[in-house]
């Protein structure tokens, strides 16, 4: 598919404007496909010392547009903190369910020093008086040939309190949002509406309309996670509606 310079320009610019059950046992250290990457990586998420505990994701919501290659990863930043250095708390364990990906591997922060593995992982103090984070980073793979949304939830289970002896088993559940989107014939129908602008036939108070519509999508795509591919419809409708409608000079 062909697309004008402006076109290409414009697309570039909204994906610019864009930047919103597997458990440990199963993750893999290994990178043997490499899917691309989202549109859209936004939303964080923080809980601030529930249950004694700080817990963060830099990310929430993933949105792709589609691809021939149907691969795509999306990756974010697990962080974890107690609240007191006196405190006890330990990291139980962590599963995405709700996605059906190919692969998840996790990748320890180099500042966790020998804490790697996620379970069983006791969040720990500097001193007497002051705790340090641990940190994760999740690389997750999956597998789309059509457009499709996913809702996962994120399951991060811990036991903490104030002592050891008077811990608690605790599990809080994030949910993320996982988009592929499709925009074909989208562009090209919008490079071929723009080309009426340069036409010099028709009056501008007709051609005010087709901008306008134009202009309306142009902003609805930087927030992909709310496109459906009825809404892409009605807008190819509209379009082409505002074309019948122009008025020679």
């Amino acid at each position: 598919m062909h697309f004008s310079k402006t076109t290409r320009i414009f697309i570039s610019v909204c994906l610019v404007l864009l930047s919103a059950g597997l458990c440990l046992g199963a993750f893999s250290m290994a990178k043997d496909n490499e899917g691309i990457s989202p549109t859209v990586a936004a939303v964080p998420y923080e809980s601030k010392y529930v249950d004694r505990i700080h817990l963060q994701l830099d990310a929430t919501q993933f949105v792709f547009m589609r691809e021939d290659s149907g691969l795509y990863t999306f990756t974010f930043t697990f962080t974890a903190e107690k609240e007191q250095a006196d405190f006890y708390a330990v990291l139980d364990g962590m599963e995405l369910v709700g996605i059906p990906y190919t692969e998840m591997r996790m990748k320890a922060a180099p500042a966790n020093g020998d804490t790697v593995a996620l379970p069983g992982a006791k969040l720990p103090a500097v001193s007497e008086e002051k705790t340090a984070p641990l940190q994760w980073t999740a690389e997750v793979t999956f597998r789309a040939d059509t457009p499709v949304t996913y809702r996962p939830t994120l399951r991060i289970a811990y036991t903490s309190g104030t002592k050891t002896e008077l811990a608690d088993s605790h599990l809080t559940e994030i949910e993320l949002l996982v988009k592929v989107c499709d925009l074909d014939p989208l562009p090209q129908a919008m490079e071929d509406a723009r080309a009426y602008f340069t036409l010099g036939i028709y009056t501008e108070e007709s051609l005010a309309e087709l901008r306008d519509k134009l202009d309306e999508i142009e902003i609805a795509l930087r927030q992909p996670e709310n496109l459906t591919d009825t809404q892409i419809s009605v807008w190819l409708q509209e379009i082409a509606y505002c074309i019948s409608a122009l008025q020679p000079i």
